[in-house]
């Protein structure tokens, strides 16, 4: 999970690769894991919660781009074009779509 998480960071900007399967969801588990746990401190600290916030809101804003490279590259793995990730915005159900293809098997 480490070297995963790591790499997602190394390869930020890196939108012409492929991740395989377990790189893509332990960098996302890796992810979700430090906001929860974050949210989970902000809810217990209480009012004096501003700077912690501000800091979760960053790393959040940080994550945007790695994460969309990530996702695209999981779908040239996944054997699908990097416009797929569009699917997402296809109010109700685009976001199930992408899913099914963020979990396809490699293709390679």
């Amino acid at each position: 999970m480490i070297y995963a998480y790591l790499d997602f960071w190394r390869r930020a900007f890196d939108f012409a690769g492929r991740s395989d399967r377990p790189d893509y969801w332990w960098a996302i588990f890796a992810n979700m894991l430090i906001t929860i746990l974050s949210i989970i401190f902000l809810l217990t600290v209480g009012e004096d919660a501003a700077p912690l916030l501000s800091l979760i809101q960053i790393y959040g804003f940080f994550n945007i781009i790695p994460n969309l490279s990530l996702s695209i590259r999981r779908l040239r793995d996944a054997g699908y074009h990097w416009a797929f990730i569009f699917v997402s915005f296809i109010p109700v159900i685009g976001n199930f779509i992408l899913l099914f293809f963020l979990c396809q098997p490699s293709e390679y």
